[in-house]
């Protein structure tokens, strides 16, 4: 019976700039060195961002709110070999809004 071991540290992904490309390699390897397959099964991936069946976090990820300038997610990925065996872990990341809101000052109250 193989065994399914996450190398990837469960918890914080770290934080990331929004509206850039960014891809993150998820790490887990079997006992028995058969293929694995990925996918997100709960919580919220940060905005544009999704799970590959090979285990890549990617996408452009965005700030779905106009209150807030970082939003943190949590979300659980799971891992399966071809004998159904499973293992999941829980991640988070956070997607700050580095460029601000634009400010466009009207030239009539302009003193």
């Amino acid at each position: 019976m193989s065994l399914i071991t996450w190398i990837t540290p469960r918890g914080d992904l770290g934080s990331v700039p929004e509206n850039t490309f960014y891809s993150y390699q998820l790490e887990a390897v079997d006992s028995d060195e058969q293929p694995l397959f990925y996918s997100f099964i709960s919580g919220t991936l940060p905005g544009g961002m999704y799970v590959t069946r090979d285990g890549q976090l990617r996408g452009i990820p965005t700030v779905l709110s106009s209150v807030n300038q970082t939003a943190v997610s949590s979300f659980t990925v799971r891992v399966t070999n071809p004998n159904g065996n499973v293992a999941d872990r829980s991640f988070s990341m956070t997607v700050s809004n580095i460029n601000g809101p634009q400010i466009t000052p009207r030239p009539d109250l302009i003193g």
